[in-house]
């Protein structure tokens, strides 16, 4: 593939719970701001990002790169709040209860 496929299209490709597309199509915008540190001091359960920043994450690996690596759901980049690209999309979650 060496586009943006359209949402949910390869269904074979679903996890159990019904999510698609979570990795190998776009990289997806994510609430968090990046710290490169973070990790190191955050908490173990649920971090929830720094609350300041200039950069923000992007989630899931997309069509535009290469290596095993990027064919995971948790894989974490970083760019400016203004990067726009044709592999970037927005990862919408819902909290249960």
């Amino acid at each position: 593939m060496s586009k943006t496929a359209r949402v949910c299209s390869k269904p074979k490709g679903n996890s159990p719970y019904g999510v698609c597309d979570m990795i190998g199509n776009v990289e997806e915008w994510v609430n968090d701001r990046f710290d490169g540190t973070y990790y190191r001091y955050s908490p173990k359960v649920s971090p929830t990002g720094p609350e300041e920043g200039s950069e923000r994450v992007l989630r899931g690996g997309s069509w535009r790169y290469d290596g095993i690596n990027y064919l995971r759901a948790s894989t974490r980049q970083h760019e400016p709040p203004d990067t726009a690209r044709d592999n970037i999309g927005f990862r919408c979650a819902l909290t249960l209860k």
